[in-house]
């Protein structure tokens, strides 16, 4: 059987993609209690930015972010590319809200 190169995915520019605070780190390159802690803060994460999405009911314990005026470029009225999960909101602001959320909730479980 011939050898078949697996396609090349195009992966959005930097000013499509978000700029996440850290990468997801390899299981080898935490202990225990690191890689408990990351996924904390990923799973808070989460359920904060679906919380503001409309997606997920309000919860105790699970920090609240509101999501209102976020975005500075729909009133411009000019064309953006409006995010999916925020229609309210560009891509790049909503971008921009997820990373806010990830660092606040981070910073707060550091200390």
């Amino acid at each position: 059987m011939p050898y078949v190169q697996a396609p090349i995915l195009h992966h959005p520019s930097p000013s499509q993609s978000p700029s996440l605070p850290f990468r997801t780190p390899s299981s080898r390159s935490l202990s225990r209690s690191e890689a408990e802690k990351f996924k904390e803060i990923a799973r808070l994460s989460t359920h904060s930015i679906l919380e503001a999405c409309g997606l997920e009911a309000r919860r105790p314990g699970i920090p609240s972010f509101p999501n209102s005026n976020m975005c500075i470029h729909v009133e411009g009225g000019r064309e953006i590319r409006r995010s999916t999960l925020m229609p309210k909101s560009c891509r790049e602001c909503f971008y921009l809200f997820v990373k806010d959320v990830v660092n606040t909730i981070l910073s707060e479980r550091k200390g």
